[in-house]
């Protein structure tokens, strides 16, 4: 389960990086990070601090997971996102 979990993720993120999109491919990265979010939960168990499993914020909410799902949104509107990051520049350290 975790391989398929790792391996939808790659699949969103390489088709995400296409040069150029039509509505497949956007359907496409739709079903990759639906599939991503449908396994993810096999990493809980792996989880760093055990006490954690037990409350029900245990989840994979933060920015970096939230903002794929906006990806098929803005691809229509604003074109390839090759040239968004989340990612901090190494000239602001």
């Amino acid at each position: 389960k975790a391989i398929s979990c790792i391996r939808y993720l790659i699949d969103f993120i390489l088709m995400a990086q296409y040069r150029s999109h039509t509505v497949s491919t956007i359907a496409y990265i739709e079903k990759y990070l639906q599939k991503f979010h449908e396994h993810k939960d096999v990493f809980l168990a792996c989880y760093a601090r055990k006490e954690d499993l037990l409350e029900e914020e245990a989840n994979f909410n933060f920015s970096k997971i939230h903002i794929l799902s906006h990806y098929t949104e803005q691809i229509p509107r604003y074109g390839s996102l090759l040239q968004y990051s989340t990612e901090i520049y190494e000239t602001y350290h």
